[in-house]
């Protein structure tokens, strides 16, 4: 089974071993249906969730008292990577690009999308090539297709947008190496 990333173990919520998980999309349309999620590396089953604040309650089978909900604190939560698929004609799931390559129709073949960002006012795409890594805006004026059989994301980007980018990455190299 694969998973994805969705959020962060907050706190301990109660003495019998609940978990606040905070998510970063505060969206936690999947509750109903998770019956197993992922603390790092170890594979839980749920036994009961709720909706709460920006993420949701959660309570393990194996977690019995609040010491061992503390132990988790602070590490990544995920949930089946199936739950974040999203349906023809619906707004995609970032996850859903990773990997894919990012074609201009100026520029060609620009690179691959290997993570994402948020600048606060948009989604980013971040962008590696042989230059290195750069951010590209995931907005609807730029995006104009995608092609999920071939993998790739054909946009229509601003003029200099992904020099400008290049050169502040190669800047920033320089800058470490002094």
């Amino acid at each position: 089974m694969s998973w994805t990333q969705v959020g962060k173990v907050k706190d301990a919520h109660s003495l019998k071993g609940e978990l606040y998980i905070f998510v970063f999309s505060g969206d936690v349309f999947w509750w109903k249906k998770l019956k197993r999620a992922q603390i790092g590396a170890e594979v839980f089953e749920v036994e009961k969730t709720r909706p709460h604040k920006d993420g949701l309650i959660i309570k393990f089978k194996s977690l019995q008292n609040r010491t061992q909900a503390e132990a988790l604190r602070g590490r990544i939560f995920s949930i089946p990577s199936d739950f974040v698929v999203s349906e023809l004609g619906e707004t995609i799931f970032l996850n859903e690009i990773l990997n894919f390559k990012l074609i201009d129709e100026k520029l060609g073949s620009i690179g691959k999308i290997t993570n994402f960002s948020n600048n606060g006012a948009q989604d980013l795409l971040v962008i590696e090539n042989l230059s290195g890594n750069f951010e590209v805006p995931f907005v609807e004026a730029f995006v104009k297709d995608i092609d999920y059989k071939k993998k790739e994301v054909f946009t229509s980007l601003p003029d200099g947008l992904v020099e400008i980018n290049q050169r502040k990455e190669h800047r920033a190299k320089s800058d470490e190496k002094v």
